[in-house]
């Protein structure tokens, strides 16, 4: 059931579980996620996966404006993105909400040519850097000729669109700061 470095599956079967036994953290496999999912009781030595009550984007309360949305670990200061429940630096579950900067740098990015369902391609996807020390994956609002590596570019908040699930979510992209456009 354990696998202390974890199985690349698919997300619906990856959880993280705690042995408070031995106090340790591992990934639970794909099967041993299955498996309990098809019993009404769990076992007693794990806990399933708590999810993050913190929006991947919200108002700042500092001045209204949507930004993404972190965790900072309240024990070692660490700050992840997406936010999540366990901070993965020390294992502390004492983590709150963190607005995380509007702008960055493009770490990197590429074409897509084949649209993912919903999506007209082509279009472009790429990694930006944040001055937190975060690195967010995302849609980039811009051709790929007018980009180049190391740019700064700035986050839009898009208009929120609904999931298969009928679910209003909100979408962000970055796109390349007015006037540093690739020469």
């Amino acid at each position: 059931m354990w696998s202390d470095e974890g199985d690349d599956v698919a997300l619906r079967g990856v959880g993280v579980l705690v042995d408070p036994s031995e106090g340790r953290y591992g990934r639970a496999s794909a099967g041993a996620m299955d498996e309990m999912a098809k019993t009404d009781t769990i076992k007693t030595d794990t806990v399933l996966p708590r999810l993050t009550a913190f929006p991947v984007v919200a108002a700042d309360p500092a001045d209204g404006r949507s930004k993404l949305c972190g965790s900072r670990c309240c024990a070692c200061a660490a700050i992840t993105f997406p936010p999540a429940s366990v901070c993965s630096a020390c294992g502390s579950e004492d983590v709150a909400p963190a607005a995380l900067s509007e702008t960055g740098t493009l770490y990197t990015y590429s074409v897509l040519h084949v649209g993912a369902r919903g999506w007209p391609a082509p279009y472009v996807l790429g990694y930006v850097d944040l001055p937190e020390g975060v690195r967010v994956f995302s849609h980039i609002d811009a051709p790929a000729d007018a980009l180049r590596i190391d740019m700064p570019v700035t986050l839009q908040v898009r208009a929120p669109i609904r999931n298969p699930e009928g679910q209003e979510v909100l979408a962000f992209t970055f796109r390349p700061v007015a006037g540093s456009a690739h020469a």
